[in-house]
């Protein structure tokens, strides 16, 4: 699983640089809904395995959400403090690049302004940030239901670490996940059909903007629930896979993968999703113990969340060619030795942090179970 995590967060690099000859990966919207599933398939694993030797409901919640926030956050803070600096730096040449703290700035309101420190900060509302733009008369945010109109400055361009709105449906998500596990099949089916008729039917009044139909979290709910349901199905196979079956999963996620940009048929998104959600389990049986396939996962979040901090700074060297093959290479190559960096200086000391907090959390018969079911990081 590791593996796949890692191909959708490079999809979403790609995504936001340039297509790479004989990588026909994903669409950056397509990649971060399978993260979705994936996301919705691990919280409900270690929600009934790994937290479940928790004593206690609300003490439950709240080892569970601070192990989320601290999986989240010192990655997310150290690329933010990354951002401002060398955003800081590139206003001080002779010709720095666009920049809507720099640029439009001044013209804010402090109301407005402290929103979006905040959300800078703090990651939740992030997606709401999406949907607005600047008023100039006002100095406020104000709320539109499409992309930002000719000339006015969208809320996103405040945003430091703009992916970060994905994790701002994470966050929705890990916040309502200790109830949702708990709830019995049907319901969750039901929920996941709501979910994507909403979906459906936003664009039929007219919301058919990225804004609804990728930001709205209850039209995305359905992904992660889809992996909730997938775990289910998982336990109940008795989580039982030949070498076989893992390494034709294996095969099979990496071929839709790499292939997507290359294949053209019929409902192509909801078919990789579908696919997604059937593999997943499978994937995880197979390779849940695999020392080089969580190495590899380990990389994704560091890598969806400093792309773009690699990327504006790539964006700056000369002789390279405006959002060519070049600028895509280097910023992957860039990309993967700042996750490596991050993964090491930051990621994996607070881990162990983390993990002790949770350990000393659980009673002396708990203990086994904590190390049932290691724990990846969010999405992308």
């Amino acid at each position: 699983m590791g593996l796949l995590r890692t191909l959708l967060a490079l999809a979403v690099v790609v995504g936001h640089t340039h297509p790479v000859p004989g990588l026909a990966l994903p669409a950056g919207d397509v990649a971060v809904e399978a993260f979705f599933v994936i996301s919705g398939f691990y919280m409900s694993l270690v929600l009934t395995r790994k937290y479940a030797a928790v004593p206690g409901q609300w003490n439950r919640l709240r080892v569970f959400l601070a192990a989320r926030l601290l999986r989240l956050f010192p990655v997310y803070l150290v690329v933010l403090a990354g951002t401002l600096l060398v955003r800081l730096a590139l206003t001080t040449r002779p010709d720095p690049p666009a920049w809507a703290w720099a640029d439009s700035g001044g013209d804010l309101s402090p109301s407005s302004m402290a929103l979006l420190v905040l959300t800078n900060l703090f990651i939740v509302g992030q997606e709401i940030v999406t949907w607005s733009v600047l008023e100039p008369a006002t100095g406020l945010l104000g709320l539109t239901r499409s992309a930002a109109p000719a000339g006015q400055v969208a809320g996103h361009e405040f945003l430091l670490v703009p992916q970060a709105w994905s994790l701002s449906l994470e966050l929705c998500f890990y916040a309502l996940a200790p109830w949702l596990a708990r709830l019995r099949t049907p319901p969750l089916v039901a929920l996941v059909g709501g979910s994507l008729l909403l979906r459906a039917s936003l664009p039929l009044v007219g919301l058919d903007s990225h804004l609804w139909n990728y930001r709205f979290f209850p039209a995305e709910l359905g992904f992660f629930l889809l992996g909730v349901l997938g775990h289910r199905a998982y336990e109940r196979s008795g989580s039982r896979v030949t070498p076989r079956q893992g390494t034709a999963a294996l095969v099979a996620v990496i071929l839709l993968t790499l292939g997507y940009g290359s294949a053209d048929v019929p409902f192509q998104r909801w078919a990789y999703l579908s696919a997604v959600v059937l593999l997943v389990p499978l994937l995880f049986a197979a390779f849940r113990s695999s020392r080089v396939d969580r190495a590899i996962g380990e990389l994704s979040y560091p890598i969806y969340i400093s792309h773009l901090l690699v990327l504006t700074v790539v964006l700056r060297v000369p002789h390279l060619p405006d959002g060519g093959t070049a600028v895509a290479l280097v910023t992957i190559a860039g990309t993967l030795v700042v996750s490596a960096a991050l993964l090491v200086a930051v990621d994996r000391p607070v881990e162990r942090l983390r993990q002790a907090r949770v350990a000393r959390s659980l009673p002396p018969a708990g203990a086994a179970p904590a190390a049932a079911a290691p724990e990846p990081q969010a999405l992308p």
